[in-house]
């Protein structure tokens, strides 16, 4: 399987009635900002502001109302986090960079195309493929004074796990003393109860070599409109990120759709409390079959199951992500989104029916 597939293929097939391959928001794409769109056919024709004006300063002033202050102008948005891992690495150019495996494929894509071989921090299954702090020896490796990059996701994908606070800011301190600059991926973290307590947005501007990537696609379930964001105090950073990027890059429709849901507290803590209870009832399905479940917070479900369970599936219309291609991972993972109860008995009837034959 190529190294860079994801989940959410769809495309080609008639037969699939139930996408549990990717992880949005169980709820949708808000009403509101649907609405928005429809109703505001100018913005299809103009050119969109270059800059995001409007947009960072309605996420800054989202997070405000939570505690959290951000500058817009330590904002910088673009076409999804994907996009901002290839400026990262285009802007800072590192020499060595550091990513845990299994993790989301879209860092290790942005070093390669930009001719960096990464140090991979092999997640152990006996630890339950989390991090610890094994980490802090990886740093202590990594060569001062010269650029350097860590990933790290939180929530990790595939496994659904979170970095504790206390580690994760031994790891940002680890950093900042080396200049070594910490990504931090938070593209699930929302759709959490533990978002509050473990995002590195809190005290961001103390650390110019922490830099936290977000995305609407998942927490607001708009994958289609491709759009996300990062924070860094380093001015000299953002300078080079707006450089290496294209113009108009983020799109007149995302940023109006950005700009509203941001406004949707109510439907955010709606979708966590969904997620809350149905990932306990997916977790009793799963285990039910004989599966091994890893505990996890986020959005979507890391098991161990028999090798052709994607192929079952699929011939009962249900498509799940199959984990072979991820770092450090064999051919019997599996990744589940956390869905809506009707979505997930009718999971559940396709996984009696598939195990069945």
């Amino acid at each position: 399987m190529a190294l860079w597939h994801h989940g959410g293929e769809i495309y080609g097939s008639d037969t699939i009635r139930l996408d549990y391959s990717v992880n949005i928001n169980p709820l949708g794409f808000p009403r509101r900002a649907l609405e928005a769109l429809g109703a505001s056919a100018d913005v299809y024709e103009r050119y969109p502001d270059q800059d995001c004006t409007a947009l960072r300063r309605a996420i800054a002033e989202k997070y405000g109302r939570i505690g959290l202050s951000l500058r817009p102008e330590d904002i910088h948005c673009g076409s999804g986090a994907s996009e901002l891992f290839q400026l990262l690495v285009q802007a800072i150019g590192p020499r060595r960079a550091v990513i845990t495996a299994p993790a989301f494929s879209g860092y290790e894509k942005a070093l390669i195309n930009n001719g960096i071989e990464p140090t991979l921090f092999l997640l152990r299954r006996e630890e339950g493929f989390r991090v610890t702090e094994r980490i802090l020896t990886v740093i202590d490796d990594l060569p001062a004074g010269e650029p350097a990059m860590l990933f790290l996701c939180q929530p990790n994908n595939p496994v659904g796990n979170t970095i504790g606070r206390e580690l994760m800011e031994a790891i940002a301190a680890r950093c900042e003393a080396r200049g070594i600059y910490l990504i931090v991926d938070e593209c699930f973290l929302e759709l959490t109860d533990s978002f509050r307590e473990l995002t590195m947005l809190e005290g961001y501007a103390g650390r110019p070599h922490t830099i936290v990537v977000s995305a609407f696609t998942k927490i607001y379930a708009m994958p289609g409109l491709r759009l996300g964001f990062l924070v860094t105090p380093d001015e000299a950073v953002r300078q080079r990120l707006a450089a290496c990027q294209t113009e108009w890059s983020v799109s007149g429709p995302a940023q109006l759709a950005g700009r509203c849901v941001l406004d949707e507290e109510i439907y955010l803590a709606e979708a966590r409390e969904l997620i809350r209870r149905e990932r306990a009832y997916l977790t009793g399905v799963l285990e039910g079959c004989g599966f091994r479940v890893y505990p996890g917070e986020a959005n979507f479900l890391f098991f161990e199951a028999i090798p052709d369970l994607k192929e079952r599936l699929l011939e009962e219309g249900v498509l799940i992500r199959h984990c072979d291609n991820y770092r450090g991972l064999g051919n019997n993972y599996f990744r589940l989104s956390v869905g809506n109860h009707d979505n997930n008995k009718a999971l559940a009837a396709a996984l009696e029916a598939a195990l069945s034959r």
